[in-house]
């Protein structure tokens, strides 16, 4: 049974949602909440669901930086009614082997959300991440952005679809995902894609892997950058698009320092 957290008409919130195995958070007409995730355990089964009603505002911030011996199971859901916005923020760090499921509809005229994601894996890591925008009306908006880093025998599967409803005129959705590999064994594979049923639409994604730049390497290095720091500015540079996002100051400052932890590991 879900446990259910209910955001009333026109009120703010924060919520910090720690060790809660299956919850359902509504937002009423015009409400505001900030949700943090944070999971702990060597087990880790999380489901999540959002409504989001008239005019609401959601944002939403997932640190996972588990153990490697943890096993992490997540399946995330939100529905978003006329005008409602949802911000999805999601870093992955951590566990061994990490299932992560997020599908967003965009039920009604207006609404729109905003998917972000960096995951940094290493070591024999192993994650499969899928994120899912299913625009059912006409005049909706979502964007999918995520940036992966992959080092020594780590394997990351990402798959994302974009879905436009026959009815869903005048929509504008947006899919990308890109991984840096930084090391041979590394191996990334990406699966995207759309199915559009609508004749008035603006639709794309892209894909692409690639791997540190040894030209860009040389030239911080004449600039007096040792070798290891300006491969690590050029995976910052390129994790940036991401990173800029964060609106918040302290956890913007809370990614770099994972990620800097994660790679001088």
């Amino acid at each position: 049974m879900m446990e259910e957290i209910v955001i009333e008409e026109g009120k703010r919130r924060s919520i910090s949602i720690k060790n809660r195995p299956r919850i359902r958070i509504i937002a009423e007409e015009g409400s505001q909440v900030d949700i943090i995730e944070e999971q702990s355990g060597s087990q880790v089964m999380f489901e999540l669901e959002i409504v989001g009603k008239p005019g609401s505002k959601v944002n939403y911030t997932s640190i996972q930086d588990l153990p490697e011996s943890s096993d992490v199971k997540i399946t995330r859901k939100a529905f978003l009614g006329k005008d409602a916005q949802l911000q999805w923020s999601i870093y992955s760090f951590g566990s061994g082997k990490l299932e992560e499921s997020t599908d967003t509809y965009l039920e009604s005229e207006g609404c729109q959300t905003n998917y972000s994601e960096i995951f940094f894996t290493n070591k024999k890591q192993d994650y499969n991440i899928t994120s899912n925008l299913h625009h059912k009306e006409r005049n909706t908006k979502g964007e999918v952005l995520v940036k992966g880093l992959l080092k020594n025998s780590s394997r990351a599967i990402f798959k994302g679809l974009i879905k436009i409803d026959k009815k869903a005129q005048q929509s504008d959705s947006f899919l990308a995902e890109h991984t840096m590999l930084l090391d041979k064994e590394a191996r990334s594979d990406s699966i995207p894609a759309l199915e559009i049923e609508a004749n008035d639409v603006r639709c794309t994604h892209s894909s692409s892997m690639t791997q540190v730049d040894e030209e860009q390497v040389f030239y911080l290095q004449s600039r007096g950058i040792n070798r290891e720091e300006a491969r690590e500015q050029i995976v910052l540079g390129f994790l940036n698009p991401v990173i800029s996002k964060i609106a918040a100051q302290k956890i913007r400052e809370n990614i770099i320092s994972r990620i800097s932890d994660k790679w001088h590991q």
